[in-house]
């Protein structure tokens, strides 16, 4: 593959919003390597997708939970792809429960997967990263907003937007680091959560009118990782088509 090309790495990049941020960065010149759990078949469609529009993209399935094999992707994508120009964790698992009654175990793999996660990829990558490369991470109204059961993932979305800004104090000037802070967007995720149908309702009454789409937020991502945002770091950019508005 070309030493010259333009490389992000996009963790959930097979579905959802992950799969949009993809597409999006193939559009505005960029090759992508998308990071799947377990659904082969829509991280290949997500393949195609992006080669239909001119550029390389290549899929490794990994668990982002996991350190050694957050380590190993980057180590692949390195030795296959180039260096490093773009990094998005839009990955993250979790259930829900109340606070009180939320197993251990689902505190554990909801940091694991979305602080962990950015972490173990930042680490493995910092070597790799060309100078002016971008991070970012996706958070949710969920880091400050309550929902019903929300709270093992709410709670990791919130310490996810504080490792950020620590890391874009200890990686700068070389590498920005940003979050973006999502509204309610119509994902497999959101609808298998029981308060969908309350969220969509409340998303009419507000001033977007309608659930997020990911093709709307993913334009905010790639803006992020381009450098027009080289000035911008630290940061948790709201984008919720207005949703948070009081």
């Amino acid at each position: 593959m070309s030493s010259t090309s333009r490389w992000a790495l996009v963790t959930g990049g097979s579905r959802g919003i992950g799969r949009a941020v993809a597409l999006e960065l193939a559009r505005t010149g960029w090759d992508v390597a998308i990071v799947h759990l377990r659904n082969v078949d829509a991280a290949a469609d997500t393949v195609r997708a992006v080669h239909a529009l001119g550029r390389q993209c290549v899929a490794y399935q990994a668990n982002v939970a996991k350190p050694d094999e957050c380590a190993d992707v980057v180590q692949r994508m390195a030795t296959e792809c180039g260096p490093l120009t773009g990094l998005v964790h839009a990955a993250g698992l979790g259930a829900l429960s109340p606070t009180l009654a939320t197993r251990p175990a689902r505190w554990q793999i909801a940091w694991e997967s979305h602080v962990g996660g950015l972490l173990a990829l930042a680490s493995a990558a910092q070597p790799t990263f060309v100078d002016g490369a971008s991070v970012v991470a996706f958070s949710s109204l969920g880091a400050w907003r309550v929902m019903p059961g929300y709270a093992s993932i709410g709670a990791a979305k919130g310490a996810l937007e504080s490792a950020v800004r620590y890391l874009a104090a200890e990686l700068a000037p070389r590498v920005t680091v940003n979050a973006i802070r999502g509204g309610p967007v119509d994902t497999d995720s959101l609808r298998s959560f029981a308060f969908f149908d309350d969220v969509d309702a409340e998303s009419r009454r507000r001033p977007p009118g309608r659930l997020g789409r990911p093709d709307d937020i993913a334009p905010v991502a790639a803006y992020l990782l381009g450098p027009g945002a080289r000035w911008i770091t630290g940061q948790v950019i709201t984008a919720d088509g207005g949703f948070s508005l009081h």
